[in-house]
């Protein structure tokens, strides 16, 4: 975590990739770079990684992305999640993410869909 402090408070990224297995779920070490990110008003996006593992488990995905949605609404954060799925999707986030009221959420699929 001091890692994760130093490289955000010296170098003020304009913006940060937050990473979650989609098998796994968000862990609490996830938790607290989203409260990094908040904390220093740096806008972020959530990119689900290994949703191709969940292609025959589409429950465990579903938890995932259930549980993203409901820590982007605790009190603090009160993102909205942008599920990005189309080109509408991708204007829309890059129009408002420096606004502070919204999270694009990606799922990245490594073999064909």
């Amino acid at each position: 975590m001091k890692t994760t402090i130093m490289g955000l408070t010296s170098i003020f990224p304009d913006i940060c990739i937050i990473m979650v297995d989609a098998n796994n779920g968000i862990k609490p070490m996830t938790k607290e770079h989203i409260f990094l990110c908040v904390t220093l008003k740096i806008p972020f996006i959530i990119v689900i990684t290994k949703v191709d593992i969940c292609k025959d488990r589409q429950n465990i995905l579903k938890e995932t992305l259930l549980g993203i949605n409901k820590f982007l609404k605790y009190p603090g954060i009160r993102r909205i999640p942008v599920n990005v799925k189309a080109n509408d999707d991708i204007i829309l986030s890059a129009r408002n993410i420096y606004s502070e009221s919204i999270t694009p959420v990606f799922q990245l699929l490594i073999g064909p869909p």
